[in-house]
This record gives structure tokens, C-alpha cells and sequence, in this order.
């Protein structure tokens, strides 16, 4: 029968995601699986019923996706449209001409971080190839989705996508009971976050393992560390060819040295929507407390695929994916001084692989016990957070 090779199927790609991203696997497993001759989509997801469904049309999901790695990569692609909380951030989207519009933003959001190929998958280089616009890499969808409005018409007449059917449709069913359906996704999320956390296998691929055997997982005071590093560095001196200065006797520095200036403190707070409640109020204290410890400027912002400044660390920024690149842009942007600026990043670990620091090097990484670093060769060091008693 049809829908039972599509459960093996689904079963199959389910154990791959709990190997190599046990979050979006146990995400996928708490999905109801409705199948529906009459769905629009080949795959879909919808609320109904007082729970979140996957919804499967299945002759369009064996035609339009014939292989492991598509299935793979077309249910990883819906699990992040729910991690992110696209269907209740969008669900109220009126027109099919906006819909084609969030639908285009949110699939090249969630695309940039599904590794398998499957039909229809659009990523912004190809796209900003193809339509002449710049569009950046790992940016949120509200972000696309106010680059490509400008674009209406030509996403109308053109066709956004290689699947240009694929609308959507579920995420409206959100609307008819929306707070309800907000709290149920929240809890599948957090529910799912922590299986995930006590099956202790992470939410990074498989290829993080090695990292974590690396780095071992020793819990240490990581704000003692980090104010003892500021007054070693406070206390170093360092050479110039500036003529010593006889009209300020006060200063007692040597002749062709001079004191390092205070080093200032940027703390990012990461705030996207993997990081649950009870990790995003750990965060927020744990970045009051290093304030509080530290005698001299510190500065808060809030992060997932942008920045912001952490004005009321009682309020949560409502986040999407995590970019690191995102913070190092922004410290380059805004003219800090690499030499005197110790940027300290509040995270879970799981973001992008690769990022350029802009010569930024007195960086420390700040993650919970047992969590893993996706960047593969990160600047800087990386500590753990001491476990809650």
C-alpha cells in the first residue's frame, strides 16, 4: 500500500535526523501524519484538532520526491518552518500574491540550513541570480520577505520558485485558534528540546561529535575567567614609537611603551527560536551578573539572524535561526576597536560553520554543559556554563 512505504520512509529519515540532529528529529516524530488524497501540497503542515499535523498527498509526495535524500530534505525543511514559527508569524497572510511572496522568504531562510537536496529547493544566490537581487546569506524571512516585496510583480508573473504550488496552505489553519495553536507549537518545541537534551545528542550534525571530544565538556566559572582575562589585559603594555609625552609627568609610563587601553565588553544574548525559555532566562542572568561583575562599559544585545540591542533583558526578542556572522558584521559595522574589545557570545552553539571575524580574536564563546560549537575552527575559546544545582 501507498502510505505504508511512505511511513517506512518517513520512519527511515526520522532515525537519520535523530542521529545527526536529534532536535528537528524529535520535532518530526511529535507530528501527527495525516494523509490526504485532496492536499494541495505533496507535504504540508497544518493545526487541527487541538495538535500540529504533517499533512501528506501520497501520489504527489512519491512523484515529487523519489529519493531518500529528498524525503530527508524536504521533512527537515518543514521541521524548521516550525522551529522558526512560520505559520504563526505568517499564517495571517490574506492574499495569494503576498503568500507567494512569504512563501519565497521563508523557504530561502529555512533552505540555507537543510544540507539534503529535494525538489524546489531555492537558495538566495541562485534566486539573486536569477531576478538581479541582492540578497543576503542567513538572513531571517522577515528580512527577505521586505527585499522581495518590491518584486510583487515579477514573482506573479514569473513564478517565484521551482515549486511554485507549494503555498503553504496549512499555515492558515494556525489563524482560527491562534494562541492556542502558538502555545501548542511552544510546547512541542520545548518538549522537544528537552528528549532531545536527555537523550544527550545535541542538535548538530554528526560532524560536531569530534568537536565535543575536543573540547571536552568541564563546567567552569566562565565569568571568573573572563574578569581575571580583563585585568591581565588591563595591565599589559604595549610598544610604540610615539616620543614619551615630559608635559604629563602623571603618566607613569615607560619611554616606547603604553598602558592598553580598558578593553570594552560586548555581550551577545542569543534569543533564536531553538533556545527555550528556561535557557533564554539563564542567558539573560548570566549576562546581568557578568555586568555587575565587571567594573566598566558592558554592552548587551539580543541576536538570532540580526542583532538588536538588549534595551529590557525581561523582554524576549521572538527570534528565527542563528547567525554568527551576523554579530561580527555588526561590531565592524557600529567601528568597535578589535584590539580593545572582548566580545563574549551567549549561545547554544547550533549556527553556521564558518565565520569571518574581522580580525575580532578576544572572543569567548559561552555555551550550556554537554552543548557543541557548530563553527569548526572558532576564534577564540570556548567555555561552558557551570550546571545548575
Amino acid at each position: 500500500m501507498l502510505t505504508n512505504e511512505i511511513e517506512r520512509q518517513i520512519q527511515q529519515a526520522a532515525r537519520q535526523l535523530l542521529d545527526d540532529s536529534r532536535f528537528y528529529g524529535e520535532i518530526l516524530l511529535r507530528l501527527t501524519r495525516v494523509y490526504d488524497d485532496q492536499a494541495e501540497n505533496a507535504v504540508d503542515v497544518r493545526y487541527a484538532t487541538h495538535q500540529w499535523q504533517l499533512v501528506i498527498n501520497p501520489a504527489l509526495f512519491i512523484a515529487t520526491y523519489p529519493t531518500a535524500e529528498n524525503i530527508l530534505g524536504i521533512l527537515t525543511h518543514q521541521v524548521l518552518h516550525l522551529v522558526w514559527q512560520h505559520p504563526i508569524r505568517y499564517g495571517h497572510i490574506p492574499t495569494d500574491n503576498l503568500r507567494r511572496v512569504v512563501n519565497l522568504a521563508t523557504d530561502l531562510a529555512v533552505n540555507q540550513y537543510v544540507k539534503a537536496d529535494f525538489a524546489g529547493k531555492v537558495l538566495p544566490a541562485k534566486f539573486a541570480q536569477r531576478f538581479h537581487i541582492q540578497l543576503p546569506a542567513f538572513a531571517d524571512s522577515q528580512q527577505y520577505y521586505e527585499l522581495l516585496l518590491p518584486f510583487l510583480d515579477d514573482l506573479q508573473t514569473s513564478g517565484g520558485t521551482t515549486n511554485d504550488q507549494a503555498m503553504h496552505a496549512g499555515w492558515a489553519t494556525s489563524q482560527q485558534s491562534a494562541t492556542e495553536a502558538g502555545a501548542a507549537l511552544e510546547n512541542l518545541i520545548n518538549q522537544a528540546q528537552t528528549d532531545a537534551h536527555i537523550a544527550g545528542r545535541g542538535r548538530l550534525p554528526g560532524s560536531g561529535t569530534q568537536a565535543i571530544e575536543a573540547h571536552g565538556t568541564q563546567t567552569l566559572n566562565w565569568r571568573r575567567i573572563l574578569t581575571q582575562q580583563r585585568i591581565h589585559q588591563a595591565a599589559e603594555y604595549h610598544a610604540t614609537r610615539a616620543r614619551f609625552n615630559r608635559r604629563q609627568p602623571y603618566r607613569i609610563d615607560l619611554p616606547e611603551q603604553v598602558l592598553n587601553q580598558q578593553v570594552q565588553v560586548v555581550v551577545f544574548v542569543d534569543q533564536s527560536a531553538s533556545i527555550n525559555a528556561t535557557l533564554a532566562v539563564r542567558f539573560v542572568n548570566e549576562a546581568r551578573a557578568l555586568k555587575r561583575q565587571i567594573q566598566g562599559q558592558v554592552l548587551l544585545y539580543a541576536f538570532d539572524s540580526a542583532v538588536y540591542p538588549l534595551a529590557d533583558p525581561t523582554k524576549r526578542h521572538q527570534g528565527g535561526g542563528t547567525t554568527y556572522q551576523a554579530l561580527f558584521d555588526e561590531l565592524k559595522t557600529a567601528h568597535f576597536q578589535w584590539q580593545h574589545t572582548q566580545v563574549v557570545i551567549l549561545t547554544d552553539g547550533a549556527g553556521e560553520e564558518l565565520v569571518d571575524t574581522h580580525h575580532f580574536k578576544n572572543v569567548t564563546w559561552v555555551l550550556p554543559a554537554q552543548h557543541v560549537l557548530s563553527v569548526s575552527q572558532p576564534i577564540g575559546r570556548v567555555l561552558y556554563m557551570e550546571v545548575e544545582k
